[in-house]
């Protein structure tokens, strides 16, 4: 009769569906091998020419962005392939989400306080997206972490008129560049400059951030109020390249033991920040830090969906961390960040 099932034909169609599901994580597991081997092998480059790469360079940087996203995404298809018992495509998949695991793991591994000698130093890193943080939050917050010196990013006008009669009292010494846009910076201190940086005369493109010089443990240290250009286009990625590169010079330049603390608009997984670690600087995070410190996004719907480090404090030149938390939810897109640094006890050898 016509529309009559044919014997087994129930039995051949969940034989097609497990073949189709089987092809299915044979072909995501080679995909997604094949992205995270582009993301950690393809050079990022602070020169490159054409559009195909730049859009190559972006890539690359969103795909070490995202590798929680991508380590979870894993672990799913591994339960997959188990319930399928396909064993051939296990033992890739694992070694990729052992790669993938490995720096996840150095953002939550448990971590020792070094021994200190001398005074500390604590720095608190806020950005304000534009100037919309609210104030009353903000300010005890700062009150709360008993901070010595406070850096804000994406300082407005506004922001400095909601914010600096009130802060002026407590933080009495002060360096403020508002601008209407994200390039904006401001950094108020109980202690007062030994120097402090002039305006950059050129393009935010270049120049990263200002800086100023205080006393601790009758050493001068620098501190630098940091924001890198935000990735929202492939050719921009160069720029933030470059960048990077800047800072590296500037604190190999002055010698001196530093801080830099701020938004960096990228996350500890990228290329930028292998090179600032290559390069002796010191994550705070990974080094006393607890858990992930996902720093961006604290509002909206991209909570759920693109929570990353991206704001961090490094060290270096002797100097190291001491303690490092987040601060408190004020209505920015991102969390502030609370820093304690100081100079090291001296392993003096036995006689």
């Amino acid at each position: 009769m016509a529309g009559q099932i044919p014997e087994g034909g129930h039995r051949l169609s969940r034989l097609d569906f497990r073949t189709m599901l089987r092809r299915g994580v044979w072909c995501a597991a080679l995909f997604g091998i094949a992205v995270v081997c582009f993301g950690w092998a393809w050079p990022v480059r602070t020169e490159v020419d054409g559009f195909l790469m730049h859009l190559l360079n972006y890539c690359a940087f969103a795909v070490r962005t995202v590798v929680l996203h991508a380590l979870l995404a894993f672990l799913v298809l591994i339960k997959v392939a188990l319930l399928l018992r396909m064993r051939v495509v296990l033992l890739p998949l694992l070694g990729v989400s052992a790669f993938l695991a490995w720096p996840a793991w150095l953002e939550i591994r448990p971590k020792s306080i070094p021994s200190m000698q001398g005074d500390t130093l604590t720095v608190y890193s806020a950005n304000l997206l534009f100037g919309k943080s609210d104030p009353e939050i903000l300010l005890e917050d700062i009150h709360r972490s008993n901070a010595d010196m406070v850096l804000f990013q994406e300082y407005t006008f506004t922001a400095q008129d909601r914010l600096r009669d009130r802060i002026i009292a407590d933080y009495p010494h002060a360096i403020e560049h508002p601008r209407e846009n994200t390039t904006g910076k401001a950094i108020f201190s109980r202690l007062p400059f030994t120097r402090v940086s002039e305006p950059p005369a050129r393009s935010r493109m270049i120049t990263p951030g200002i800086f100023v010089g205080v006393e601790l443990d009758g050493q001068e240290m620098l501190v630098k109020n940091i924001h890198l250009i935000t990735p929202i286009h492939p050719r921009l990625i160069e720029h933030q390249s470059r960048q990077a590169r800047e800072l590296i010079g500037w604190a190999d330049s002055e010698g001196r033991p530093f801080v830099l603390a701020g938004d960096f608009n990228c996350t500890p997984y990228s290329a930028h920040a292998a090179w600032l670690r290559r390069a002796g600087m010191i994550d705070a995070h990974r080094a006393v830090g607890r858990g992930y410190a996902r720093t961006w996004s604290a509002i909206g719907l991209k909570r759920f969906i693109t929570h990353v480090r991206i704001d961090h404090v490094y060290t270096g030149n002797g100097l190291v961390p001491v303690a490092h938390a987040l601060g408190e939810p004020n209505g920015s897109d991102h969390r502030p960040l609370i820093t304690t640094v100081g100079f090291p006890a001296r392993v003096h050898p036995m006689p």
